[in-house]
């Protein structure tokens, strides 16, 4: 197959990002059982993350490096979830 990109694109929706966003948190699950890795993070597995309104505010989450120049994701699929709850005003 030819080279291919994986993207991923999150819509918006207020408060309703915690729908793709327990989602998500199944897919890296899933990720890091067939792969064997448990640090595996959602950003690991895509080329692109985009997403509108909320979807933008989880994309950066899961794109916000693990420190300066690092290429890690700094909060898992279930951390970013957490913060958008415990932190996002509705």
């Amino acid at each position: 197959m030819p080279n291919m990109i994986r993207v991923l694109s999150i819509d918006g929706g207020g408060i309703r990002g915690i729908i793709p966003a327990k989602l998500l948190i199944r897919l890296e699950e899933l990720l890091k059982f067939y792969s064997g890795n448990q640090e595996a993070h959602i950003s690991d597995y895509f080329d692109l993350i985009a997403g509108t309104s909320t979807g933008a505010i989880l994309t950066s989450l899961y794109l916000c490096p693990e420190r300066p120049g690092s290429t890690k994701s700094k909060y898992s699929a279930q951390q970013i979830l957490d913060l958008y709850v415990n932190e996002g005003i509705y």
